[in-house]
């Protein structure tokens, strides 16, 4: 077990981590949309990391219908790029990134007992709801701080399910946005804020490896479980519509980052002995 992740989570993660110190160093290189656009192809690249060093190097067609995760990641990164660019009040522009993240999982993502379109607007709508999520400045470490807890849930239970390669391609997101958290606090200081959470390519991320983990778990793990660990983005874009929104600060960092992580944790407390049995063997 333990090699598997080395190759797969940690190196990658090295990796990632390496560009983004060299980009962030000295402190306060780089604006907004330039870090931004930073960390989307950050994750994207842990994650198509991940795939080549457990599987190989991805070939077209994909020989297996979950192959397709890495060609959109690849897609995934190029919209990160795009909704970096674009205006926190253009919900437009997201909601066509959104809608091109949706057509490429259903071109790219064949999965058993998943239609196209509902891997499209699972995507979709995921990519637009993480996409908005970070648009606004000081967002952007709580969805780093969501996008952690999500994918270490996702890994845990994707393991649970017998997915190994899959599993370890969730934990090299988790671990990444973990790496960005850490390197931004480290080298941006209080600039931290800005330099955003992945965005459209975080959405878009989650939701890929979620529908994948799920349409290979044959009744191991409880469907509520699979809901729980991306329910932190919906609840914090629920929370966004009410007083919350005007909160700035530390405080609404914390409090966003607490709706964000808090039901992929507890899907991971409440299934804890699985879990362990999955490590176990």
């Amino acid at each position: 077990m333990l090699e598997p992740v080395l190759w797969s989570v940690a190196l990658p993660v090295a990796v990632v981590a390496a560009i983004l110190a060299v980009c962030w160093w000295p402190a306060g290189e780089g604006g907004r949309l330039v870090n931004r656009a930073l960390i989307a192809c950050a994750l994207a690249c842990a994650a198509v990391g991940s795939f080549v060093a457990s599987v190989g190097l991805p070939s077209w067609p994909p020989p297996q219908r979950w192959h397709g995760l890495v060609w959109l990641f690849g897609a995934l990164a190029a919209l990160g790029v795009v909704d970096a660019l674009l205006r926190p009040a253009e919900w437009a522009g997201r909601v066509l990134i959104a809608g091109a993240a949706g057509l490429a999982a259903a071109w790219l993502l064949s999965l058993p007992g998943v239609s196209p379109l509902a891997i499209g607007l699972a995507v979709g709508v995921s990519t637009l709801l993480v996409s908005l999520l970070d648009a606004e400045g000081g967002r952007g470490a709580a969805v780093l701080v969501g996008l952690w807890a999500g994918g270490a849930a996702l890994s845990m239970l994707i393991l649970v399910a017998a997915s190994m390669s899959v599993s370890l391609m969730a934990g090299a997101v988790s671990a990444a946005a973990a790496a960005a958290l850490l390197m931004g606090v480290l080298l941006r200081g209080r600039a931290v804020t800005r330099i955003g959470g992945g965005g459209a390519t975080a959405g878009g991320l989650i939701a890929a490896l979620a529908l994948t983990g799920w349409s290979y778990d044959y009744d191991v793990v409880p469907l509520w479980a699979w809901w729980c660990a991306m329910a932190g983005f919906p609840i914090a874009c629920m929370l966004e519509i009410g007083p919350l929104r005007k909160w700035q600060g530390l405080a609404s960092i914390m409090v966003r980052a607490f709706a964000m992580a808090a039901p992929p944790v507890t899907a991971i407390v409440l299934n804890r002995d699985a879990i362990q049995g999955a490590f176990g063997g």
